[in-house]
């Protein structure tokens, strides 16, 4: 049984009075010839005025032989659903008059479904009053619920809410983020209900606590999922990052083996975006090359991290401007390099030549507009002319120039 459903208290005398029944009979028996004594309370039935305490009623006239338990228990779920209806009346909520009533004996409690399908729990109930009236064949009931427990009533049942939606695997981590202000509405109506309630919030906290821990463990299990997806911009990315980080280091010691290496794993990722997202940094690419002229230049721009960034370092993911430009907006970067790289092979007198043609356009990758165009030229000579010879004459050239 869930910890926020009140535990009921009689703290008031239960009339029922068992005239015309033996002590082994099961059945309500009337008579007319009886002479009862109505209890006090009975003068204002049907009343709601006390400025203490909220009431609800109910009243039934028994079928014949009918059980004077099962009388007393429909009676009661009646009269707790009145009560709902009269809380209705004295707080300022959305709550409709749909009501589903459990019945259950034992806690004393119904439920009020909303318009946003939350529920009301009514326990704690100050005082539970049966009256047979055996004379008029008739059976009363009246509930009450002191009126400063009503705010906590309402904190409690969204909290009762909110542990439902926490057994869906289908929870969200914008729902998993309602907790604190539930815990702290549910905090501040405390100080304003009856004693009893408050010594049972105190009592509450080790599970409070629980819960807690409950839902920073589901919030972890979602946002490492969502590391997996590319759906995310690198600012998000960054953000979940560092929310997932400070959600591990909040267990502190309690890390598992798993928590450690999702840890180590968040803290690198994090590290490669936060130098790079909404930085001064340009992002660098060029058209498709040889695997060693592409490990050439992908070498000659790891040693300048400090002015440019590759895309993912896989240049051939971004292999146009365009490319370039959509994963520079991404990382909200303001400008990129496009580097377009052109080789003419010749041969002359048994040399080999390689004319090298770079041309450098610097763009702003938001609107696409070019701010500089540069053309830088040179020339690879040699008897056996390789990638090698003709990646150096590149970097060479780029060099004297980046």
């Amino acid at each position: 049984m869930s910890l926020f459903y009140f535990r009921a208290s009689f703290m008031g005398a239960i009339c029922l009075f068992s005239l015309a029944l033996s002590p082994s009979a099961q059945a309500f028996d009337c008579d007319p010839d009886e002479k009862v004594s109505r209890p006090n309370w009975m003068s204002t039935f049907g009343q709601n005025t006390d400025a203490q305490m909220i009431y609800g009623f109910a009243q039934t006239k028994p079928q014949r032989r009918q059980s004077l338990s099962d009388i007393t228990q429909l009676l009661k779920n009646n009269a707790m659903a009145d009560l709902a209806l009269n809380i209705q009346s004295n707080v300022s909520s959305n709550i409709s008059t749909e009501l589903s009533l459990d019945g259950d004996e034992k806690n004393e409690r119904t439920t009020i479904q909303s318009a946003a399908q939350s529920s009301l729990s009514i326990g704690a109930l100050s005082d539970t009053r049966n009256f047979v009236d055996t004379s008029r064949c008739m059976v009363f009931t009246r509930v009450s619920l002191q009126r400063k427990d009503v705010p906590y009533v309402l904190a409690i049942s969204k909290l009762r809410q909110f542990e439902t939606a926490l057994t869906s695997e289908t929870i969200s981590l914008e729902e998993l983020a309602q907790l604190p202000d539930l815990l702290q509405d549910l905090a501040l109506a405390s100080e304003t209900a009856a004693t009893a309630t408050q010594q049972q919030f105190e009592a509450a906290q080790s599970d409070l606590r629980r819960l807690s821990d409950t839902v920073r463990d589901r919030e972890i299990a979602l946002k490492s999922a969502q590391l997996e997806t590319r759906v995310n911009t690198p600012r998000q990315k960054r953000d979940l990052l560092e929310s997932l980080l400070a959600l591990l280091d909040a267990k502190g010691p309690a890390l598992s083996s798993e928590d450690e290496a999702l840890k180590q794993k968040a803290q690198s990722l994090l590290s490669s975006l936060e130098n790079i997202v909404g930085s001064n940094l340009t992002a660098v690419s060029w058209s498709p090359l040889s695997p060693s002229l592409q490990a050439a230049l992908g070498g000659f721009f790891s040693e300048r991290t400090q002015k440019y960034w590759m895309p993912d370092k896989n240049p051939e993911t971004t292999q146009n401007a365009q490319n370039l430009a959509e994963a520079a907006q991404r990382y909200e970067l303001k400008s990129a390099l496009f580097i377009d790289v052109t080789t003419l092979q010749k041969r002359q007198f048994g040399i080999a030549e390689v004319d090298i043609t770079l041309e450098l356009n610097y763009f702003t990758p938001r609107d696409g507009i070019s701010v500089k165009r540069d053309k830088l030229t040179g020339r690879a000579i040699g008897r056996n002319l390789n990638d090698k010879i003709i990646s150096d004459k590149i970097i060479a050239i780029l060099d004297g120039k980046l």
